[in-house]
């Protein structure tokens, strides 16, 4: 458990900014000195889990997530957590001093961070942080995280950039980790996905609350495609949050540590974007740009969530299947005349098919009732 622990380690309350729609909240730090740019999300009064349900730690208050720039260029991590530690040869850079925050409307907030270069800062950057709750409903909301950096340096400029998020379910703060599109394995070690192919991720409680899973929480990856997310990361890291978050940016995972279960359950999801010098983002010197973003929503278990698969059958199937979760009102359909191939972006893996909205069509001149996600 993280709360005593916590307590000892984190900014005191207070100079957080609540923005969102009716079904995502988040809260940033607003406050200049503080570790302005941290962040945490839950949902809001109109998501069909209720409100108030953490995505990421916090309860609406901040301290757990956040994220780091690396300028492979002047070897510098520059973040706003107090606590982290740069490897060297790098060192570390605090932001803290050099942030303003900015409304986005009533729905997320900026963090500007203006590095202004020598004798000051290692770097001439500015630094722009958004946490922005998009959509208006269940089935087109989600938060968006979404960085970008602009070099001011005279020369051109390799950076990186970490994402650090720190999921909590209920009373689970080691919800297990899984892939999506394709479904791999349930994770409860840590683990690491250098240059990652699957669209998004899943992370569900197992313990600590009556009967889980109790929701489950998702994260982007390559997509999925109707958000458009951006580029996807060059490495994923599913971590023990106590060790990760005493990193700036470098972490190395051990896969014999269980961080799903007692006595470290208490898991991490890593973004990278330019994890080592050879995968670093080359910016051009003078206004040289580059941005990333990624996305997280949750779901009731049963639910197949907005976005991710939202046209196909028998994967979304398989999907709740290993997530070991109860589906009510569904319905099995043997499709004899179609054993494998492709059915409106659906993946024909076995001769069934999961059902939601019923539509009709003629396949091979046999008539075919089925319905789609």
């Amino acid at each position: 458990m993280k709360e005593s622990r916590i307590n000892l380690t984190k900014e005191p309350v207070g100079g957080t900014i609540e923005a969102g729609n009716t079904i995502y909240r988040v809260f940033v730090q607003d406050i200049p000195g503080r570790a302005i740019g941290d962040f945490t999300a839950s949902t809001g009064p109109d998501h069909p889990l209720g409100p108030g349900k953490t995505l990421l730690y916090g309860s609406g208050s901040p301290g757990t997530s956040f994220n780091t720039f690396r300028s492979y260029t002047t070897m510098t991590d520059y973040t706003v957590d107090i606590f982290a530690v740069a490897e060297p040869p790098f060192t570390k850079f605090s932001l803290r001093q050099f942030g303003t925050a900015i409304p986005l409307g009533t729905t997320g907030l900026r963090i500007m961070y203006v590095l202004p270069g020598p004798p000051v800062t290692p770097d001439a950057f500015t630094i722009i942080q958004d946490v922005n709750v998009i959509g208006k409903t269940f089935e087109d909301s989600y938060i968006e995280v979404k960085v970008e950096i602009i070099n001011s340096n005279n020369v051109n400029t390799k950076i990186g950039i970490r994402y650090l998020w720190d999921p909590l379910i209920g009373n689970d703060d080691g919800p297990t980790f899984q892939t999506i599109n394709p479904i791999g394995p349930l994770i409860t070690n840590e683990a690491e996905f250098n240059h990652p192919e699957f669209e998004a991720f899943q992370v569900v409680d197992n313990d600590n609350n009556p009967n889980p899973p109790t929701y489950i929480v998702y994260g982007t990856v390559t997509g999925p495609e109707s958000i458009g997310i951006g580029p996807p990361p060059t490495r994923i890291q599913y971590a023990y949050w106590p060790a990760s978050r005493a990193t700036t940016f470098d972490y190395t995972i051990d896969p014999n540590r269980n961080i799903s279960s007692p006595p470290n359950n208490d898991s991490a999801i890593l973004y990278y974007w330019g994890h080592n010098e050879e995968t670093a983002i080359n910016l051009e010197a003078n206004v040289g740009s580059f941005s990333v973003a990624a996305a997280l929503f949750a779901t009731k278990p049963g639910i197949v969530p907005p976005f991710i698969n939202n046209n196909i059958c028998v994967e979304v199937n398989r999907i709740l299947d290993i997530c070991r979760q109860e589906v009510t009102h569904t319905k099995v359909l043997n499709i004899s005349s179609l054993k494998y191939g492709t059915l409106l972006g659906c993946n024909i893996k076995q001769a069934q098919c999961f059902v939601i909205k019923q539509m009709k069509l003629i396949i091979q001149g046999i008539p075919f009732r089925y319905e789609l996600i």
